[in-house]
């Protein structure tokens, strides 16, 4: 029963200003818009010449030489460090010896069949810190792609020396 006398009220509610507008004349609703357009037309004052907008501040983002080059030595050290990690383990394995992989990925292994995970292990890690590193360097942040590429090289290049120590005592 309730229900029936809401949806009845509901529906009396709604009727009373449908009817209105049915015995009420037409409202011209394009001439209304038309009339207050022109009233803020002749509100508004013509401004003075604006200023132009800001020029963006690039000093951020624009490279130097001297960062260009320290980067791509940077880079050719971490490439340096990735491909004689690559030898030095792929040696190691060789000799059924245990090498380990750098950075992210720890991989201990002295299986020869493991070579091309191992490898695609390392080149895939450290190919990938090296392109973060170049969207640094896109991005404005030269001294942190740098640091990261000879983080790289560096750590790289250690984890392969200890390999080609072992390999040269196994020897």
């Amino acid at each position: 029963m309730t229900r029936t006398v809401v949806a009845l009220a509901l529906c009396v509610s709604v009727a009373a200003p449908a009817a209105a507008q049915v015995v009420s004349p037409r409202v011209n609703f394009q001439q209304a818009v038309a009339d207050h357009a022109t009233r803020l037309a002749a509100i508004q004052t013509p401004t003075s010449s604006a200023a132009p907008p800001p020029k963006p501040d690039t000093s951020g983002s624009t490279l130097t030489s001297k960062d260009k080059t320290i980067y791509g030595i940077s880079l050719a050290a971490a490439a340096f460090g990735t491909i004689f990690n690559i030898i030095e383990t792929r040696d190691a394995l060789d000799h059924h010896l245990k090498a380990k992989t750098f950075p992210l990925v720890w991989q201990d292994t002295s299986d020869p069949a493991d070579k091309g995970k191992v490898t695609a292990t390392i080149a895939g890690t450290n190919g990938g810190l090296m392109v973060v590193s170049y969207l640094l360097l896109r991005n404005g942040k030269a001294p942190l792609g740098s640091f990261l590429n000879f983080i790289i090289g560096g750590a790289t290049t250690a984890v392969s020396i200890h390999d080609h120590s072992i390999i040269s005592d196994a020897k």
